[in-house]
């Protein structure tokens, strides 16, 4: 008797439990993938995701709209929170925008967009994963390489570097 009232017991918990994994992946199907291995964006779909998540937050802060969650954010964008996440904590260690203490927090700009360029975006977006570089590992120095690289640094700067976010959110919100 005491065999199958375990049985009953153990049959009962495991038709508990997978009933209530159904019910978290039903509510949650951003998390049902199906291998669970890191999300890499490719550079370019980095800086292009850093400059779409700036433009939401600093288009729903001058539209005085409710300000955008992580979830919000990478529903709307059609991304896994994971690499949303990561673009965001990038973009407030570079004092772009600050998190609420609501629950779950929200984004708003960190100060005036029209302070915020997107030579700032750029930079917060693509150093985020490089670290201090040590001495043997910086690569060998070649001139026509470095001239190559400051002629693209400056085309950069040239073209972003007196653009501010509110000079793209404003000729929308008008």
């Amino acid at each position: 008797m005491l065999v199958l009232f375990m049985i009953w017991l153990y049959l009962n918990w495991l038709i508990l439990l997978a009933g209530a994994q159904v019910s978290f992946y039903h509510q949650n199907p951003n998390y049902l993938a199906v291998n669970h291995t890191e999300v890499r964006l490719s550079n370019r779909l980095r800086e292009k995701t850093g400059f779409l998540i700036m433009y939401l937050i600093g288009h729903n802060f001058c539209l005085n709209k409710k300000p955008w969650s992580l979830l919000s954010l990478s529903e709307h964008i059609g991304m896994l929170p994971e690499p949303v996440d990561e673009i965001l904590t990038s973009l407030k260690k570079n004092s772009l925008i600050l998190e609420t203490g609501d629950d779950p927090p929200a984004f708003l700009p960190a100060r005036d967009i029209e302070t915020i360029t997107l030579q700032n975006i750029l930079n917060a977006v693509r150093t985020a994963d490089s670290g201090p570089l040590t001495f043997e590992s910086q690569p060998v120095s070649v001139p026509e390489v470095d001239r190559v690289m400051t002629s693209l640094e400056g085309a950069i700067s040239g073209e972003l570097g007196n653009t501010s976010l509110k000079d793209i959110i404003l000729p929308v919100v008008k």
